[in-house]
């Protein structure tokens, strides 16, 4: 049990508004429907948005602690 967890931005608090910790169980769920909603826009993007397409389909993992 790890009480009082929370996410490290490592002085960086402007990260808090583009990227979802992973402490909880709620952040997991947050994850997997921002991987999958993207993914699903992506399926919807027609052929002459191929930059777009990119964009929703990239994914940056950073962190490489216990939980990365």
């Amino acid at each position: 049990i790890a009480c009082g967890v929370e996410t490290n931005w490592f002085g960086h608090p402007e990260y808090e508004g583009h990227a979802i910790g992973l402490k909880t169980l709620a952040d997991a769920y947050a994850v997997r429907d921002r991987v999958l909603m993207a993914m699903e826009r992506a399926e919807n993007t027609g052929a002459e948005e191929a930059a777009l397409r990119s964009r929703l389909l990239t994914t940056v993992v950073v962190g490489g602690g216990p939980t990365g």
